[in-house]
């Protein structure tokens, strides 16, 4: 596959939030490629009878034929961006145009950590706020942002951090202890601490295998956690900065504008009108 020749063609974009119930989509198989970028949440995914676990910051990819079911957490359910897609191969050499039907599978795992997750997620994102807008243009806008985020995902299944098959175990735990424990006060002394690692070290592994700072990531789980939460009409932003580890609401509506692009308010009161 010479990957600079694909062109894609978006069939559907899905921006889903699971309800707090029992959730599920499969098993079934796809005639169609799917990314599904997990933002929030946590499920399991079973491909050909092997089950694993998802969870914000990964990223799945679904191959036509290739048999599948994924499983929303009633108790933290799943928060994912989805994009089905096929694509076809375009050539052009010495004055000759050659297309041609590619039915190879990208070079990407079925399901990874991927590298700069938030990067990915703001693309998704752009590809959606795209794919909801007038006919006109958004077909070539959708296509260029996709190719983007090809980009940055083949990239990054191909890259590798650097460090000790141990410290890198050490920095996926203290990982799955940031999204368990966002809430808490966590500093990076303390987690390169229980990491057994230095904090200059610590932090750089960190970025190496997540894409973000230790701080970035608390932030960004923070966020995501808090987009779940303002789902709920009733619930008051002052209680949800609270529930996510933030006291100053002012300061978490700043972070949280940052990351969505709208206020923590108006983002409840458009998910209110969806």
């Amino acid at each position: 596959m010479i990957l600079s020749d694909l062109v894609p063609y978006l069939r559907y974009y899905v921006d889903r939030h699971c309800p707090a119930q029992a959730w599920q989509v499969g098993p079934r198989t796809i005639p169609d490629h799917e990314l599904v970028l997990i933002t929030a949440g946590q499920g399991q995914i079973v491909v050909d009878g092997k089950s694993g676990l998802v969870q914000a910051g990964r990223l799945l990819y679904f191959q036509p034929g290739l048999q599948h079911t994924l499983k929303s957490d009633p108790n933290r359910p799943l928060v994912f961006h989805a994009l089905h897609f096929s694509y076809t191969r375009v050539s052009y050499s010495h004055g000759q145009w050659t297309i041609g039907q590619d039915d190879t599978p990208l070079p990407v795992p079925t399901i990874q950590d991927c590298v700069r997750s938030q990067h990915l997620d703001r693309l998704f994102c752009a590809i959606g706020r795209h794919w909801s807008e007038s006919p006109v243009g958004n077909s070539l806008a959708c296509r260029g942002l996709f190719l983007q985020l090809l980009h940055q995902v083949i990239a990054g299944s191909s890259g590798r951090p650097a460090g000790s098959q141990h410290a890198v175990a050490a920095i996926l735990a203290t990982r799955d202890t940031i999204d368990v424990q966002f809430a808490s006060r966590l500093s990076v002394r303390e987690l390169a601490g229980q990491a057994g690692l230095s904090v200059d070290y610590f932090t750089r592994l960190f970025r190496q295998v997540t894409s973000m700072t230790p701080q970035d990531y608390i932030c960004h789980v923070r966020i995501a956690k808090a987009r779940e939460l303002l789902l709920d009409p009733a619930a008051k932003v002052r209680e949800v900065a609270l529930r996510v580890g933030y006291p100053d609401e002012f300061y978490f509506s700043r972070l949280f504008k940052k990351q969505v692009g709208i206020s923590p308010q108006a983002f409840q009161n458009l998910s209110d009108r969806t």
